[in-house]
This record gives structure tokens, C-alpha cells and sequence, in this order.
């Protein structure tokens, strides 16, 4: 499959995907974990296979309910796939792997250390994140090389 086939597919896959798991689909599991969007699809080159990539909006109380809106995405690929195949007329969808897509969260973390570090060093007593010691490192020119 060429690469323009392959993204315009892809950008398709998401967009029904992200509908059919609004309007559609009912599981507690996914209710519990927030907001969830789907970010991006992935496809291999062949297009037999896809890797969904989920993000969930909510605080991190809820770190457990994502764990099980993954187990409750992988236990209806077969039937996500089949309802978007037959949506978009394809013979033969690719295999669906939900994963987790953490840049967001990362994203995040690093604007907070960033804020953390702009603000001076952290008060004494404070457990600083590895982020956090880096950026501030930085800011203040202890980690430049001569």
C-alpha cells in the first residue's frame, strides 16, 4: 500500500473510530476512564495490521480505569474493526491494537517542571521529579559543557 493510500486510510480509521466509540459503544470501563480520543491510527505497511492510539483527559485518580478502558478496547477490536470496515467499504480491516498514547501526559509534566524551574529552585524538603532537576539544571547553566 503506497504511503498517501495508507494516511489517507488511516485519517479515515480514526474518524470513524472516534465516532462509532462515542455514539456506539457503552462500557462502564470507558466511562470511568475520563475522556478518551483517539489520536491517531498507525497502520504497517501492508495494512493488515493498526495501532490505535488512545489518550484519557482526567486526573491521575483514574490512572487504574484507563488500564481497564485498554483490556475493555482490545476486548472489542474485533467488533470496532468489522463495524469500521463495513462503515468504509473495505474487503479486509487491519488487525486493531488499542495502546495508550502518553504524549499528551508527558507534554504536561514537562510544562510543570518548566513553571517549577522558572519559578527559582525548589524549597527545601521538596521531592523533585528527574524533570524537574533537569530543566532546573539547565536553567541555571550547570549541565553546559565549556
Amino acid at each position: 500500500m503506497n504511503a498517501s493510500r495508507r494516511a489517507k486510510l488511516e485519517a479515515a480509521f480514526q474518524k470513524e473510530l472516534a465516532q462509532l466509540i462515542v455514539r456506539e459503544v457503552k462500557d462502564p470501563r470507558l466511562e470511568a476512564a475520563g475522556l478518551v480520543t483517539v489520536t491517531r491510527v498507525r497502520m504497517s505497511e501492508d495494512g493488515r495490521h493498526a495501532d490505535v492510539l488512545v489518550s484519557f483527559v482526567g486526573d491521575e485518580k483514574i490512572a487504574g480505569a484507563r488500564d481497564g478502558a485498554l483490556v475493555a478496547f482490545g476486548r472489542m477490536a474485533g467488533y470496532v474493526r468489522g463495524e469500521v470496515a463495513r462503515r468504509l467499504g473495505l474487503k479486509r480491516a487491519p488487525v486493531l491494537r488499542f495502546v495508550h498514547d502518553q504524549s499528551a501526559e508527558l507534554i504536561e509534566r514537562i510544562d510543570r517542571a518548566e513553571g517549577a524551574s522558572a519559578r527559582g529552585p525548589a524549597p527545601p524538603g521538596r521531592d523533585a521529579s528527574v524533570i524537574d532537576r533537569a530543566v532546573g539544571a539547565s536553567a541555571r547553566g550547570e549541565n553546559d559543557e565549556p
